[in-house]
């Protein structure tokens, strides 16, 4: 097919497209709306060259796709293949990064100088709220543990940005990593206005992590789940202590 051919397909279809070569005569021109695959297609076409097409009249045995903005044509079965070697690198790149984001998060719990930025948190209860990270936090800084939860509301709270916020001296932490690599770090708080344990569970390859807060005196479990970040690399707003 000629590139303005090819064009006004593309144009006429609003869509990218499939060429099927029918014989030596004619195409049939496939819209690709998801529901037709290329090696069901590339066997149909074998098949009806096979079996209903002479030789000396046969096209091709391959469909070919065709880009309905650029009219770029190429061999559908390569195509594909191209698309997803490159989705397997995009995929290998993330799972590198992710992996140096696990790492990162394991120095920082090591070091203890850590923010776990949280984007959700979960009550007692199984009920759960989305949170602005940057005011929803765990931290260990400077040997002193904050945990901060701030909901978006008009009213200014304790903490005056919209909740409260705690801290206190960590003692009795502890770092273990199973047989899978995840990474678990506990903590006891004590402080003004704060007595609980605090269990961070870091699954391997990833900073997205859950801290549990288990108050000493009552029951009200809190879970906060969001990246770890170092100290360093966080960019949380504290409110004011109780």
């Amino acid at each position: 097919l000629q590139e303005d051919i090819r064009k006004q397909i593309g144009e006429c279809l609003g869509s990218d497209y499939f060429v099927i070569p029918s014989s030596i005569h004619e195409v049939l021109i496939l819209p690709d709306n998801g529901i037709f695959q290329v090696p069901e297609l590339n066997a149909m076409v074998q098949e009806v060259n096979e079996t209903q097409v002479e030789r000396q009249e046969q096209l091709s045995d391959k469909v070919q796709f065709c880009d309905g903005k650029t009219a770029v044509m190429e061999n559908a079965e390569r195509r594909e293949a191209r698309l997803e070697k490159a989705k397997e690198a995009e995929k290998a790149a993330e799972e590198a990064r992710q992996m140096a984001m696990f790492n990162e998060a394991v120095a920082a719990l090591n070091a203890q100088d850590f923010v776990l930025e949280a984007d959700r948190v979960e009550f007692k209860r199984g009920q759960f709220v989305y949170v602005t990270p940057n005011t929803n936090f765990v931290s260990f800084i400077d040997g002193r543990a904050t945990i901060q939860l701030t909901f978006n509301v008009p009213a200014s709270g304790p903490n005056g940005i919209g909740g409260i916020t705690v801290e206190g001296q960590p003692s009795n932490i502890k770092m273990e990593t199973n047989k899978k690599g995840d990474v678990t770090f506990s903590m006891m708080v004590q402080g003004t206005g704060v007595s609980a344990s605090i269990s961070i569970r870091v699954p391997k390859g990833t900073a997205k992590c859950t801290a549990t807060v288990n108050p000493t005196f009552n029951s009200n479990r809190l879970s906060f789940t969001g990246i770890l970040y170092p100290a360093k690399e966080s960019r949380v707003f504290k409110g004011r202590s109780l």
